[in-house]
């Protein structure tokens, strides 16, 4: 009989991870790397277990799996980020797992769910009043800008992208200057 006295540990967990995937099932092998995200488990078992998961999702992305990654990111963001059981929650994280996909940008940073949730809300909240051209200065991998397009394009169905700029020096900001 296995020894249940003891939280698993990372190898376990990895290993039991890579089992399940082995043979194809995605939600086993997340929810095995859910495991070493609880509060219970050591500090180095939730940083390697978060990076796990983050590692899965990135994997399954680049090997051209966007639903396998989409359903473990799903899985990994209803589990650990708080929201409401709402039909515009449930939009908005099924847009932010396709943005996460489509940009290859790992989904496990739950503070940067939190903002992204609250930026669309402001943008929604202008969008159908704006006028002129709209620019995002800073974009790292492109999810916000992927997730303020999708949101424009919802409002304005005929859009091209056409009015939307983005910005990064991709080196950090330069020093002021005159």
């Amino acid at each position: 009989m296995p020894d249940m006295s003891h939280a698993p540990t990372l190898e376990e967990l990895s290993e039991d991870a890579r089992a399940y995937l082995h043979v194809g099932d995605i939600e086993a092998a997340v929810a095995v790397l859910l495991e070493g995200l609880r509060s219970d488990q050591s500090d180095e078992t939730r940083a390697g277990a978060t990076k796990a998961v983050n590692n899965l999702c990135l994997s399954l992305w680049t090997a051209g799996d966007l639903g396998g990654g989409a359903r473990a990111a799903r899985a990994v963001l209803s589990e650990i980020v708080p929201s409401e059981d709402t039909p515009a929650e449930s939009r908005f994280l099924d847009g932010y797992v396709a943005a996460l996909a489509e940009t290859g940008t790992t989904p496990l940073a739950p503070r940067r769910v939190a903002r992204h949730r609250h930026l669309l809300r402001l943008f929604e909240g202008v969008v159908n009043g704006l006028e002129g051209d709209i620019a995002e200065c800073g974009c790292a991998r492109g999810l916000s800008s992927f997730q303020l397009c999708a949101a424009f394009r919802t409002a304005h169905p005929q859009w091209q992208g056409e009015t939307f700029h983005v910005f990064d020096s991709f080196q950090g900001l330069s020093a002021p200057g005159d």
